[in-house]
């Protein structure tokens, strides 16, 4: 009967350190949240494949310094499956490559800045300016209409109904397509 209420709950202290390990699997899981805190760093190394997955919102933030996302090899993909993407910098943002650009909208676009703007729609090219439009080339040539089709990016999407069935039964990976 004393005990009885220590059956709620496990703390664990250790004022120089404390580690988990385990020869083959080790998982956290909990029917409300996780925390992890640490007055210092926190870091995660695996040697295989790593997934963050959310059934609502993921967020990363970083207060003060950088924040970076990089590949050593392969390539880097963003996509906003069903709804709108923005960049945004306070200051300046820089699009670069050591190879090609390519811009693609399926129904137009638009580049705007200092008050002009130039639009491609529906095979039309627009230009708008309030001040002076300069055009310094060499030489003008005109050839035979042409046009070039885009490309949609496509890419694979996350597993919802694998999600939301290992987050209902308290799993902590999700394998795609396992039912």
């Amino acid at each position: 009967e004393r005990l009885k209420p220590l059956n709620e709950a496990l703390l664990m202290s250790a004022p120089e350190g404390a580690a988990l390990t385990s020869g083959e699997h080790l998982q956290m899981t909990a029917t409300k949240n996780v925390a992890i805190s640490a007055g210092g760093d926190i870091s995660t190394g695996v040697m295989g494949n790593m997934a963050a997955l959310a059934g609502e919102k993921l967020g990363l933030f970083a207060r003060t310094g950088q924040l970076s996302l990089k590949s050593g090899e392969g390539p880097v993909e963003a996509q906003a499956q069903n709804g709108n993407m923005r960049l945004f910098a306070e200051k300046k943002l820089t699009i670069s490559s050591a190879s090609d650009i390519s811009f693609a909208g399926k129904k137009r676009i638009t580049l705007i800045g200092g008050g002009g703007y130039l639009r491609l729609e529906a095979g039309k090219v627009e230009y708008g300016t309030t001040a002076t439009y300069l055009r310094k080339v060499r030489r003008t040539m005109a050839a035979g209409a042409v046009s070039m089709p885009v490309k949609a990016a496509t890419g694979g999407g996350i597993c919802l109904s694998c999600l939301m069935k290992a987050a209902m039964n308290g799993n902590a990976f999700v394998i795609r397509g396992e039912s």
